[in-house]
Parts: structure tokens; C-alpha cells; sequence
């Protein structure tokens, strides 16, 4: 993990690779609960089941739990209540690592967002082909947003009569188009700042000074006027800096390289 010094001191937020993909975890008052389920790859797993065989016996308090599917993946929900799948694979994302030791996971292949019965289904998906430029392929039910190599960011419409809440967490994806998509959401009034992080920006200048702004209400692009389908709070980072050299947290061995490939990030 990054900024290991903070668990030792028993505060602050804590980076915890996975691959080339990361987890923030900030502390806070309520754990941050996903709506949803996060699936992670690892090259076996043997081991973590015998891991989770032996877990302490204080878990038996909390809502720690975990099970084996047929297909041999494990579910797993935290101490707090997020819901995983570990699945196995065959091995990371040859396009770089974040910093600090290699982890034992390959990384996030996918991330499920549920989503209320009803919803515009397929305004979400307008919203990231049309605002973000993604790749999105569309089920009864389900929009699946590919975001480059090999990993899937899932919206599930759930059954009637499941209540759906998304709190304060966010996702953060690296695009290229970086000040195409600032503008096309900025058209929407989508900008969005968040007062909690020092890293702020609501304007272009900024955004790329910052090489990232965000965004969090997922509308129709066919129908701004209707609202949020659903809030998500987004991170859209761009791989460079303002001078064309690469921003400094980009876990890309070779951003240039990349970006003279289409469908790269």
C-alpha cells in the first residue's frame, strides 16, 4: 500500500494497489459501502481461501462473510459490507503497475453498480458513448462500459422493490479526449467540485492544470433536462500534463505511446 506511514499512525487514508488499479480508503466516522459488487483477479486461489478460512474470530461480529460458487470464484463481503467477487486469472494489465510492491491481486476487472429498477438504461449508456467517447455494449437490464484493456465498468438494474443508494464514493478512470470530454460535460453543467479534496477544478484552465476534474450526475445527453439517472461521482483524470509530459500518479509505463493507440485506457 501507499501512504503506509498513515496506517501506522492510525489515521489518514490509505492507497491499497491492486494491479495497475487502486483503492483510496479514507477513514472516516461510516464506512463507505458500495452499492454494488467489486470483482478482483488474483493467479490462485487456494490461498486466499485458506486465508479466509482462518479468519479471526472478532469478524464473527460484523457482516463479514464468504461462500464458493460453482465456477470456483469466492464471494466475499467485508467487515463493513462491500460485496466482492475474487475471481482467478491469468495476469495483470501488461500496461504498467502502480507504485510501491507488486500486489498479490492482478487487479479489477470489473466493477458492478447497481442501479434502480426502472431506470433510463439506455440513457446511461448514451451518457458514456456519447459524453465520455467509450465503448458500451447494452443488455436488458445491464449496460456494460468497456474502459480499455480488459476491464468493464457494469450498471445492473435490480428487481423492483430493491432500494438503491450510492453514497459519497467515487470511481477515477484515466480518458484520452480529455478537454473534449471537459467541454461536452461542461455544456450539461456537469462539472462537478468536490469541497473534500484539495485538488479542485471548474474550469478547463484548471482541469488541466490539475489533470483531472469531475463529474457526478449520469444524465441522458438526449434529455439533460430530466435530471441525474443516478449519481456517481467520477474522477476523469488525463495521463498528461499540461506541458505533454506524463502526470506523475499515471500508472502507465508509456502514456505517449498509448495514446497513439486508439482504445488504449
Amino acid at each position: 500500500p501507499r501512504k503506509d506511514g498513515n496506517r501506522d499512525k492510525g489515521s489518514g487514508s490509505l492507497w491499497a494497489n491492486c494491479g495497475i488499479n487502486q483503492f483510496h480508503l479514507p477513514e472516516e466516522q461510516q464506512a463507505q459501502v458500495l452499492d454494488g459488487r467489486i470483482i478482483i483477479e488474483y493467479t490462485e486461489l487456494a490461498s486466499v481461501a485458506a486465508r479466509l478460512e482462518s479468519s479471526p474470530a472478532v469478524l464473527l461480529e460484523s457482516k463479514f462473510e464468504w461462500s464458493r460458487l460453482a465456477s470456483g470464484a469466492l464471494r466475499v463481503t467485508c467487515p463493513w459490507g462491500n460485496a466482492f467477487e475474487l475471481r482467478q486469472g491469468t495476469r495483470a494489465d501488461p500496461r504498467g503497475k502502480q507504485p510501491g510492491d507488486v500486489s498479490e491481486c492482478l487487479g479489477i476487472p470489473e466493477l458492478q453498480i447497481h442501479v434502480p429498477a426502472g431506470s433510463n438504461m439506455a440513457g446511461i449508456s448514451r451518457f458514456y458513448s456519447r459524453l465520455i467517447g467509450a465503448q458500451v455494449l447494452s443488455f436488458e437490464g445491464m449496460v456494460r462500459v468497456v474502459c480499455g484493456h480488459e476491464q468493464i465498468l457494469s450498471f445492473i438494474e435490480l428487481k423492483p422493490g430493491i432500494q438503491v443508494q450510492h453514497s459519497d464514493y467515487h470511481v477515477s478512470m484515466y480518458v484520452d479526449d480529455f478537454q473534449g470530454i471537459y467541454s461536452r460535460c461542461e455544456d450539461l453543467s456537469l462539472i462537478f467540485v468536490n469541497p473534500r479534496f484539495k485538488r479542485k477544478a471548474s474550469t478547463l484552465d484548471e482541469a488541466v492544470a490539475q489533470c483531472m476534474f469531475r463529474v457526478r450526475d449520469i444524465v441522458d445527453p438526449k434529455a439533460p433536462e430530466k435530471g441525474a439517472i443516478l449519481q456517481l461521482e467520477h474522477e476523469l483524470r488525463s495521463p498528461f500534463q499540461a506541458d505533454g509530459s506524463q502526470y506523475k500518479s499515471c500508472p502507465f509505463n508509456d502514456a505517449v505511446a498509448l495514446n497513439s493507440a486508439p482504445d488504449n485506457y
